[in-house]
């Protein structure tokens, strides 16, 4: 089979790659923390959405509640 000979410049995309990296390396903290949270909700560690939102729902109330706390279920 013959070869055949192609000429691509990749200069652009260079570039491209390279602001995706930097960006990469600033938000490395958010994905180590989002990574870590989704790892302890896998082991059941949480608050469920409707304490939250019941204790949400309780601020500036007389009877405010207090927050609830990380529990495994």
């Amino acid at each position: 089979m013959p070869s055949t000979t192609f000429t691509a410049r990749v200069e652009p995309v260079k570039k491209r790659f390279e602001r995706l990296a930097k960006s990469a390396d600033v938000n490395e903290w958010q994905v180590a923390g989002i990574t870590q949270a989704i790892a302890s909700l896998d082991r059941g560690e949480g608050v469920s959405h409707k304490e939250v939102k019941n204790w949400v729902d309780s601020w500036g109330d007389t009877q405010e509640a207090q927050a609830s706390r990380v529990s495994n279920r």
